[in-house]
């Protein structure tokens, strides 16, 4: 089988029967039909309890759901993991797609979306593309446990500058920022701590985009419960380069305009 491209690295699909077999649905429609579905859960989670307490300007923790919402969610999982191939990652797939912060709204926004350039177009459905689509959310879902393990011995610190226990946060205000995650749709930064904070040595090759193999999101992006915000998990002490960031950036970058088409 020849040679392919996707993304920004040559490749060679395997010929397995992930490869052969009917893609109808494909492993990307599973995965957008579990987005979905997660999303369903949010929002009645989000109803819920807005109706129980009405004068809370915050949201609910991600489980607080109906229970046929979270069944529809489960069984949406479940397509998802019996895909050839899935159930080698079932557990940490299962622990980080159902992890209230796991940006799963930004990874189909990204690395599963079709990608719509000057001279080219790149239909994600491709029967050939989706064993690489298996293979890059488990390696971002392995990754994304890894650095929330990594958080939570790291609280003296507060890298995230909010609590990382399940609760939701106001969307702040008076700032330039909107909490869109379009910034940390990136390849990698270099990765230079700022005064003062010493890195563990494996966060290198996250920040840096070495370690995932088709990296288009940074993996320390997390997604806030019960709202489509999403925030840098360890913005006290975020690389240096993210630092000079800033709002003439931030402008530049939405004239830009996205690479890849809206969802679905």
């Amino acid at each position: 089988m020849s040679g392919m491209r996707y993304g920004s690295i040559a490749c060679t699909p395997p010929t397995n029967d992930a490869v052969r077999m009917p893609m109808n649905p494909s492993f990307r429609q599973l995965f957008v039909d579990f987005v979905a579905a997660r999303r369903h859960v949010r929002a009645a989670a989000f109803d819920a309890h807005q109706h129980a307490h009405p004068s809370c300007a915050e949201a609910p923790p991600f489980g607080d759901a109906s229970t046929n919402r979270w069944h529809a969610l489960h069984k949406s999982l479940q397509r998802l993991l019996q895909w050839p191939g899935a159930s080698t990652h079932a557990d940490f797939l299962t622990k980080a797609l159902l992890d209230p912060y796991f940006p799963a709204e930004m990874i189909q926004r990204t690395l599963f979306s079709h990608v719509t350039g000057m001279r080219f177009y790149i239909d994600k459905n491709r029967p050939e593309l989706q064993p690489l689509l298996l293979r890059d959310l488990a390696q971002f879902a392995e990754a994304f446990l890894q650095i929330r393990q990594d958080l939570s011995q790291l609280t003296s610190l507060s890298p995230a500058g909010i609590p990382l226990d399940g609760r939701s946060f106001p969307k702040p205000s008076g700032q330039w920022c909107r909490l869109c995650g379009t910034c940390c749709e990136i390849g990698g930064v270099p990765a230079v701590a700022p005064p003062g904070v010493v890195y563990p040595l494996h966060w290198r090759a996250l920040l840096e985009g070495t370690r995932l193999d088709n990296q288009q999101l940074c993996p320390f992006l997390f997604q806030s419960p019960g709202s489509m915000h999403h925030f840098c998990s360890i913005h006290r002490i975020k690389p240096v380069p993210c630092s000079a960031f800033d709002a003439e950036d931030c402008r530049a970058r939405q004239r830009d305009g996205p690479l890849h088409q809206p969802p679905p």
